[in-house]
């Protein structure tokens, strides 16, 4: 490996000359050379020609290609490219499937791309959910790292808030329920109801690829409506909403939060989005382990 110091130099001003060393680093192996620094180099002189010629009129020093020799060129490739497909080259591209978790490698990179698990719950929070929706279908991966760490932190926990309502669901089987931010679909997985499993990634066949604010789902179809910890989002009182309209006459209404989200929150603005959202709050709120749990009926 060897290194060199180039010079480039450049008007400013419109008058004064300044001389800028640039250190670079070249990579040697055998008569190839390979370096990163001049790669960088050159595309900095190639947009200085760019501009010279379209600024001050300069025409380049170099000898520019022909517009045949362009053409013949093009011609070459794209002869190139329909022999490779007569000749059955194979075109599929391998994706890497997708499932929670993801592997060690891919949630180490992916966590430099989008953030840690903290990162990426105030993103959700402070967006509203047609930008969280829209960012995750452009994207699945980061639906899939955010729920590789919900995983992975929700595995020091002594209690998990989907696993209690289901506890509490498989005393009515015969309830049809709706898990709003359904993640993985877990509580479709723990009790015998009928559940509907609402995200904005579809974790199997089973879940409703949608905004929570607009299911598309009949209304009065539900007899239960879940938020585990999903009342994410500047518009969250959407989803709320969307639940009473679901829901039958009666119909339940099971929410668990983190309880420090709502002491830093007055917990009022949550009970009066419930009550807006036309609920009658059931009891008091229950606050067990780091959770807080509320019960309401649509009313």
């Amino acid at each position: 490996m060897s290194s060199f110091w180039g010079v480039f130099t450049d008007r400013v001003a419109s008058s004064n000359d300044v001389e800028v060393f640039i250190p670079q680093v070249v990579l040697k192996n055998g008569n190839d050379e390979w370096s990163w620094d001049r790669q960088r180099l050159a595309r900095i002189r190639y947009k200085k020609t760019l501009a010279d010629a379209a600024v001050d009129g300069v025409v380049p020093e170099a000898k520019l290609a022909s517009p045949a020799l362009m053409l013949e060129e093009a011609k070459r490739a794209l002869s190139a490219w329909i022999a490779r497909l007569a000749e059955g080259e194979p075109r599929d591209v391998s994706r890497p499937i997708l499932k929670v978790p993801l592997p060690p490698e891919t949630v180490k990179e992916d966590i430099r791309r989008f953030g840690d698990f903290s990162t990426m719950n105030a993103r959700i929070n402070s967006s509203r959910s047609s930008t969280t929706h829209l960012r995750f279908q452009q994207n699945p991966g980061q639906w899939f790292l955010y729920h590789t760490l919900y995983r992975e932190a929700r595995s020091t926990w002594p209690e998990i808030p989907f696993a209690v309502f289901a506890e509490w669901l498989k005393r009515r089987p015969d309830w049809v329920v709706g898990d709003f931010g359904c993640g993985e679909a877990e509580l479709a997985r723990l009790v015998p109801n009928k559940v509907y499993s609402f995200d904005h990634v579809a974790v199997n066949e089973s879940v409703i690829v949608c905004d929570m604010s607009a299911t598309d789902l009949a209304e009065d179809t539900l007899d239960v409506a879940v938020f585990s910890l999903s009342l994410m989002g500047l518009n969250y009182q959407d989803y709320l909403r969307e639940a009473h309209r679901l829901l039958r006459y009666g119909g339940w209404l099971k929410v668990a939060e983190p309880a420090a989200r709502w002491k830093e929150r007055n917990l009022e603005e949550l009970l009066s989005a419930i009550a807006s959202a036309g609920f009658a709050v059931v009891g008091q709120p229950s606050y067990r382990d780091r959770f807080i749990y509320l019960d309401a009926i649509k009313s």
